[in-house]
């Protein structure tokens, strides 16, 4: 990837590094005067202030100094500041959590990586309890990349399958760490192009950066949440303190006053989605332009839509370009992404349509039963699914025991005009279809968390650390917590209900109902 083709998302999501190696040394620049003598301030330990002031060699003879002025220029170059550690301690973990890119030497103590696989185990915990992304670079003197792989590995207990294509680097959870040496360091053959200038190093994790993301889907994430990185203080300027009196009121006025919070979570999510559907039109990180280059990228001539549905590259950027109903596949009843992708279609349509239509809860908050919440028991040694349909109005403000209605779901794979969702089981996604029937309502009686008021899920965690959550009825009936609907889908759940529940019926004529006046 030459540094003219790094998406101009990525290098606006990038905004912090931090170097951690402790033969790093600042090299004076040309326009900096040095100063050869320095007092030390007599109120000072002299003994303290030569601790303080490090010499490094910096001579070619010293594979593992680090000159960092060189590094942190180069940086500034993308928008991305760094900052330079030469003396690790435990007191900067949070530090280092908060960089988007992290340089570690492997040697931070004479011969010994553990300070290193130290730091490496704290950010693959943090990247994984965080979902965050990162990307970390081992930039070193040491030239056994082998070995040093296979003992990061080690010490995070990781399994790398695909071994071929990702050597020497590591990928794991949402974060990857990249192997690169010093200037000079004699590497092995296959490895030599990892020998890297200090200058031209932070030019090359952007670029790695911009391979690990790369993706159209990534393209409007990452454009999205640089903009909302970008943009911060215009949302801070509209709920500003001149408007606290406001909130207080607010607060004072509901009948629940904790709910004020969320309330202006809620205000605030919507300045944000401005935000990123500006930045998004913006650059159009998934416009036709990128959507080509994706294809090309796809080194296919021939794209295969099903039996006898083949499109060359031109036929089907103009299918992306005018839509389906207006290509040569008008008529084409399979999905498309059979074509654009050599997995499986259906699970990739259905991820994307759970993505739709299901809103993401973390695990700082409790779930609630609300409106659109998904929940399973065990009957019979068969799992039943159902979906609550109280009023969220009526979910909040719950001081006694509360009757809650479900409509049934079934996992069904026809093609039929019913009403479906795509609901994520235990990472796996399912179609459901959603039973309007009267005669098929369930009602459970849920008593609310006195101090909440309302029903508050109970969480459980498994041998894989992972936490799940559950419900428990006034009879001590046990429902597995699924997932939530997104506000939109459940509001049109409910207005189907209301009208399937609003039919009228009336006595009419069969042969006109069935219309066998059709011939």
């Amino acid at each position: 990837m030459e540094t003219k083709e790094i998406p101009n998302y990525v290098k606006n999501f990038l905004q912090t590094a931090v170097i951690v190696d402790e033969k790093a040394f600042f090299s004076v620049g040309p326009n900096i005067k040095e100063h050869s003598d320095i007092k030390v301030p007599g109120r000072h330990n002299q003994e303290l202030a030569e601790k303080s002031y490090v010499k490094i060699d910096s001579s070619s003879e010293n594979l593992d100094a680090l000159d960092t002025a060189s590094i942190i220029n180069s940086f500034l170059k993308y928008g991305i500041f760094c900052g330079v550690i030469s003396d690790w301690s435990s007191d900067y973990n949070e530090t280092i959590k908060k960089a988007d890119i992290v340089v570690l030497d492997w040697y931070l103590e004479p011969n010994n990586p553990d300070k290193t696989l130290n730091i490496l185990k704290s950010l693959k915990e943090e990247l994984f309890n965080q979902d965050s992304l990162k990307i970390i670079a081992i930039y070193t003197g040491n030239q056994d990349f082998d070995d040093i792989r296979e003992k990061i590995k080690r010490s995070l207990n990781l399994h790398t399958t695909d071994e071929a294509a990702i050597k020497p680097d590591i990928i794991f959870n949402n974060g990857r760490v990249n192997l690169y040496a010093k200037p000079g360091v004699n590497l092995k053959e296959e490895y030599e192009n990892r020998s890297i200038e200090e200058e031209e190093l932070p030019m090359q994790l952007v670029k790695d950066f911009a391979s690990m993301t790369a993706g159209l889907l990534p393209g409007i994430a990452l454009t999205s949440l640089a903009a909302v990185r970008e943009n911060s203080f215009r949302v801070l300027n509209k709920f500003s303190s001149e408007l606290d009196p406001a909130f207080l009121t607010q607060r004072v006025l509901i009948s629940n006053p904790d709910e004020a919070e969320q309330q202006m979570v809620t205000h605030i999510g919507e300045e944000l989605l401005c935000l990123m559907g500006d930045a998004v039109y913006e650059e159009k990180p998934a416009g036709l332009a990128e959507i080509v280059k994706w294809l090309d990228n796809q080194n296919q001539d021939i794209f295969n839509f099903g039996p006898k549905k083949n499109l060359n590259l031109e036929e089907t950027i103009e299918m992306i370009e005018i839509g389906l109903d207006q290509s040569k596949l008008k008529n084409h009843k399979r999905s498309p992404t059979e074509g654009f992708s050599k997995e499986d279609s259906q699970i990739l349509d259905k991820k994307l349509a759970w993505i739709m239509n299901s809103r993401a809860v973390y695990n700082n908050q409790h779930p609630k039963l609300d409106q659109g919440t998904i929940i399973s028991y065990i009957e019979s040694d068969e799992e039943k699914y159902l979906l609550c349909i109280r009023p969220s109005c009526d979910c909040v403000r719950i001081k006694l025991k509360t009757d809650f209605y479900f409509l049934r779901l079934s996992q069904s794979e026809e093609k039929n005009k019913r009403s479906k969702i795509v609901v994520s089981i235990n990472g796996q996604v399912s179609l459901f279809e959603i039973d309007f029937k009267k005669s098929y309502w369930d009602s459970f009686t849920f008593s609310p968390d006195q101090t909440l008021q309302y029903v508050k899920a109970e969480s459980v965690k498994a041998e894989s650390d992972n936490i799940s959550y559950y419900f428990k009825d006034t009879k001590g009936k046990r429902f597995s917590w699924i997932g939530q609907l997104k506000s939109e889908y459940t509001h049109r759940v409910s207005q189907h209900l209301a009208s399937t529940l609003s039919r009228i019926g009336a006595d009419e004529s069969e042969w006109l109902r069935r219309q066998l006046f059709v011939q």
